[in-house]
């Protein structure tokens, strides 16, 4: 467990406090700097990169993490395993690169707006650039996994590039730098990582990744089960990646840019509710790994109930606080985001599903019925393609929350029920109906609320007021037990209660 926790908690607070900074940059410094449309630019970028890892790494990262424990030995340099999948991932990238180059025309056609269309010509050689660092980065990081070295390459990815960030936007509106510099400086700063990671490993291992070309020792079965393994991660990464940014990818070929970046600045919002969720599933991983061993269907019951509970009990708050505040937080923003209060309702709505769906999609995973996962996730790929398609060209960005709240609403229901008919168990209790009273309660309260003059006074009194409301009956009505227990601690802490 040492080496859990010396390397888990620096991994947590990395991961946290770059979710904080990623935040402030989407949601603040992009808006006020470099402006809508190029943050869509930037965004479009990161899409066609997460896509193009896909196809570039050949399930390579995945592969090396879970199959390195067959060939570690570092005196041997792990006998060629890294080399061979090192090689399988340099074709994967010359695959990805031959691609990009001969459909560059295809891809340029595929946006309608003139401005976006000349964006992406001037700088569609920042793609090639950012698939190379992009793809061994992940390669590299993956690598560090495997040998139970997560601190660092979490430090540069989740830390370091966001920074990074930071210090490029403050040097653009300072006029230090101009457009052209940011937006190389944005795709090199992945080449930082790299550099970084390969003198990470030579400090760990010496000369990365080994310059030995023995073919590591693969029996049939071995081959069989890897070869299985690789294309179900990437059939499940596959699917993973392009629910989360066909949105994105349509939006910036329907519309642009512009319309891209305020969607995608709402989608940071939104994302807010999700942490807590997200540390929750990080910890139960474990604990519904072992309840599924031993058919413990108590404890199932139990972690699927609590995940549900704590995780819509956070999001509904942060909800009920976009919501009342919207039209403060887009005005705010700045005109371009004016009027788009309906978008960030429906991606907070689908959020809100998503955190009432509890720890479905672990308890799923680990299950018996893991296979089903694939099924429902090409599904939602083609849900999610379909309704975008209908949606945006009528509706814009409200078009596109209402597919993305539609698509991940239906997904999580369909494998609650799935879950449900296969085990029995399912996440909601009357506590939920408490947090939907108390969520229509919190509107209720707000309405009461006299505006004031000041709009930053307005916002934080109703904020203020809203939650100590919120919290003060969440904790009275003993909604949940362990939010109970947290805040019983703080209140300790602070000497208020004994």
């Amino acid at each position: 467990m040492g080496i859990v926790k010396k390397q888990g908690i620096p991994t947590a607070i990395f991961t946290y406090v770059g979710v904080v900074i990623a935040f402030v940059n989407g949601a603040i410094l992009f808006p006020k700097t470099v402006g809508a449309s190029i943050f869509g630019f930037t965004q479009w970028v990161m899409a066609v990169l997460a896509i193009s890892t896909l196809f570039g790494d050949f399930s390579t990262s995945k592969l090396i993490v879970k199959y390195l424990p067959y060939f570690r030995e570092s005196k041997k340099r792990h006998n060629g395993f890294v080399i061979m999948l090192l090689v399988l991932t340099t074709l994967g990238v010359i695959v990805t690169l031959l691609l990009g180059y001969f459909f560059k025309a295809n891809v340029i056609t595929w946006f309608s707006n003139d401005e976006s269309v000349e964006v992406v010509r001037s700088n569609y050689r920042l793609v090639f650039i950012g698939i190379v660092f992009f793809v061994y980065n992940t390669f590299l990081t993956a690598y560090c996994k495997a040998l139970f070295r997560t601190r660092v390459p979490t430090f540069f990815n989740e830390l370091f590039g966001k920074l990074f960030n930071t210090i490029l936007l403050i040097s653009f509106f300072f006029g230090l730098i101009g457009i052209n510099q940011f937006l190389w400086a944005y795709v090199l700063k992945f080449g930082l990582q790299l550099i970084s990671l390969l003198f990470y490993i030579k400090w760990l291992e010496g000369p990365f990744p080994s310059l030995t070309f023995e073919i590591p020792k693969l029996g049939k079965r071995l081959k069989k089960e890897m070869a299985q393994f690789g294309g179900t991660v990437f059939l499940s990464g596959s699917s993973s990646v392009l629910t989360n940014k066909i949105d994105i990818l349509m939006i910036s070929s329907f519309i642009g840019f512009e319309q891209t970046g305020v969607y995608a600045i709402l989608l940071y919002m939104t994302i807010t509710m999700t942490i807590p969720y997200k540390s929750l599933i990080s910890i139960m991983a474990p604990l519904v790994s072992d309840a599924w061993k031993f058919r413990d269907m108590s404890t199932l019951k139990n972690l699927y109930v609590k995940s549900s509970l704590n995780a819509s009990a956070i999001s509904f708050l942060i909800f009920l606080l976009l919501a009342i505040n919207s039209t403060f937080i887009l005005n705010f923003l700045g005109p371009a985001y004016v009027g788009y209060d309906w978008v960030l309702y429906y991606l907070c709505a689908g959020t809100m599903v998503y955190c009432l769906c509890g720890s479905n999609g672990l308890i799923l995973n680990y299950s018996p019925y893991f296979k089903y996962d694939i099924i429902i996730k090409l599904s939602l790929v083609a849900l999610t393609i379909g309704t975008n398609y209908l949606l945006i060209p009528k509706y814009g960005i409200k078009g596109a929350a209402m597919a993305t709240a539609l698509s991940v609403s239906l997904n999580n229901l369909l494998i609650s029920v799935l879950i449900y008919f296969k085990s029995g168990i399912q996440p909601l209790t009357y506590r939920t109906l408490g947090l939907f009273a108390l969520f229509g309660l919190g509107f209720l309260v707000n309405y009461f609320i006299p505006n004031m003059s000041n709009a930053w006074v307005n916002a934080i009194v109703r904020s203020a007021v809203v939650s100590v409301v919120f919290i003060g009956i969440l904790y009275k009505a003993n909604l949940s037990s362990d939010i109970n227990e947290m805040i019983e601690k703080g209140l300790i802490r602070m000497r208020l209660k004994k």
